[in-house]
């Protein structure tokens, strides 16, 4: 039962935290490509290498819930193997 749950935790890690980071990354690239003020640019750019940052940790997490995230970042279906 265990294993069913974090399965369904590093599943819900992936699809629902990585991509909403993902997206707002776009969002702050988007925006510091607009910016005309180096500061400004320069801070947006420092909070992407954050968000980066974080995003990594947040898949070790996923692969110590589960160690068997196929390389395209998707959790098998329990009972078979990631590819």
């Amino acid at each position: 039962m265990v294993a069913v749950n974090q399965t369904g935790a590093a599943q819900d890690l992936f699809d629902v935290v990585l991509q909403r980071l993902f997206a707002t990354g776009l969002a702050i690239q988007v925006a510091a490509a607009k910016v005309s003020d180096a500061g400004v640019a320069a801070g947006l750019h420092e909070a992407l290498d954050e968000l980066d940052a974080t995003m990594r940790l947040i898949r070790g997490a996923i692969a110590e819930l589960e160690p068997h995230v196929t390389t395209t970042g998707r959790v098998p279906t329990p009972g078979t193997r990631a590819q």
